[in-house]
């Protein structure tokens, strides 16, 4: 699995650190206490975020990574070639935002790239 893999990249690159780290599903109940969780990524997958909520601790983050609109533009554009690549809606960022909010979660920063 992709995201086990990369949890063992992770782990060695947070220098003098003891790091606990784990691969869920974040659609379903995260088997984690509530509270319990310091931070939380999400990179480019779905996500529940009142599960998150209830499960990161006060303080803690969730770092939420999705597509933008440019995002594998040069691929969409050779469609004519027969190329398939899904769209990135307009406004995504700005839906996941909202539901974030909405789960409680406050707007740290964010960073296009």
């Amino acid at each position: 699995e992709a995201g086990a893999a990369a949890a063992e990249v992770a782990v060695p690159g947070v220098a003098g650190a003891v790091v606990e780290v784990a691969v869920a599903d974040a659609q379903t109940k995260l088997p984690f206490a509530k509270g319990s969780v310091v931070a939380a990524l999400s990179v480019f997958a779905p996500r529940n975020p009142v599960e998150l909520h209830r499960v990161v601790a006060p303080g803690g983050a969730v770092i939420v990574v999705s597509p933008g609109v440019a995002h594998l533009a040069e691929l969409r554009a050779m469609r004519s070639e027969g190329v398939a690549v899904l769209e990135v809606a307009e406004g995504k960022q700005e839906r996941i935002a909202a539901l974030m909010t909405a789960a409680g979660f406050t707007l740290g920063s964010e960073v296009e790239l």
